[in-house]
């Protein structure tokens, strides 16, 4: 059984994008992707309820996050202190 699903088109550019990193077509990159989120899942090593943390959508967020603190980009505090200081701030 086979089934179709839509992705917006910045979603299949970050599966896109991923493939061509791994030198992969986008729909065998998406396939052994999902294979390793079950095998995760089903060897316990990811809790079911978090497994939404490793979705594309969500991956692709956290690699523009990691591409933003690389580039120096954004205000980064070194204490909570600092943290909660600059909402008083505001």
């Amino acid at each position: 059984m086979s089934h179709v699903f839509k992705v917006t088109d910045e979603q299949f550019k970050v599966i896109e994008e991923a493939a061509h990193e791994r030198g992969q077509q986008p729909e065998e990159f998406f396939h052994s992707w999902v294979d390793a989120i079950r095998q995760h899942v089903e060897q316990e090593q990811v809790d079911p309820d978090q497994a939404w943390f490793w979705t594309p959508e969500w991956q692709a967020r956290e690699r523009e996050a990691d591409a933003a603190i690389a580039a120096h980009e954004g205000t980064f505090f070194t204490s909570e202190e600092a943290f909660l200081a600059s909402l008083d701030e505001e």
